[in-house]
């Protein structure tokens, strides 16, 4: 039995390629996704980062918190017994 050295070698390097582009994809799917949660949660991180800072006495100077004092927020969510939602 004789192989086609020619034609194997080309169908091994298109699925490396495919492969590769796969992955790209892949990551591209992935960044767009952070992205997009970023855009939609981005004030509320910010304010939950804030929160966590003050509580360890950290400066907050720097971090603008648009709805109060960030260690009342933390008290609040503490007091209720609930978990901080989103």
């Amino acid at each position: 039995m004789k192989i086609n050295r020619k034609r194997y070698a080309t169908k091994r390097r298109s699925s490396a390629g495919q492969a590769i582009l796969e992955y790209i994809i892949i990551i591209a799917l992935v960044a767009v996704a952070a992205l997009t949660v970023l855009g939609l949660f981005g004030d509320r991180i910010r304010q939950l980062i804030a929160s966590v800072v003050s509580s360890f006495g950290g400066d907050t100077s720097s971090v603008n918190v648009e709805d109060g004092s960030s260690k009342q927020n933390l008290q609040e969510a503490g007091s209720d017994g609930g978990d901080i939602s989103f």
